[in-house]
């Protein structure tokens, strides 16, 4: 699953696994910051972040940074510039945390809540019309 922002930039990836009867696991978060459309467009992040969750609950995150001097594993709240040598960082979380339901076809409101991480408040209620197709051609 793909996020964009307002931008229609896509900024997020989730990778979504079967987890038990009925249950999906995001279980690779991986996040992009860019500082401008070229950019953007060139597929130059300024900023990756990566979480892998496993089936028990193991955590890691990875923060990668492009700058002047080449990439950095430092996290971003630390980060000053330039390459680092912090650890990823790894700790345990409830599994529960990272799982959502498998929607049925149609169903979107399962994903609202990643939606809810980057900002968007989605509306409460969407109206979807089904219409037939139009078939444009000489018969």
């Amino acid at each position: 699953m793909y996020l964009f922002d307002d931008r229609s930039w896509r900024t997020q990836m989730i990778d979504l696994k079967p987890h038990g009867t009925g249950m999906l696991l995001a279980r690779w978060n991986t996040r992009w910051e860019f500082s401008n459309e070229q950019e953007y467009s060139s597929d130059k992040w300024d900023a990756q972040e990566t979480t892998t969750v496993s089936a028990d609950g193991q955590v890691e995150v990875k923060s990668v940074f492009a700058g002047p001097r080449g990439a950095s594993t430092e996290p971003l709240h630390t980060r000053t510039s330039g390459p680092s040598s912090t650890p990823v960082r790894r700790f345990a979380a409830p599994v529960e945390s990272f799982l959502c339901p498998a929607p049925e076809f149609g169903d979107w409101q399962v994903f609202v809540p990643f939606l809810a991480q980057q900002g968007h408040e989605p509306a409460t209620t969407v109206v979807l019309n089904d219409v037939s197709p139009r078939y444009r051609g000489s018969n």
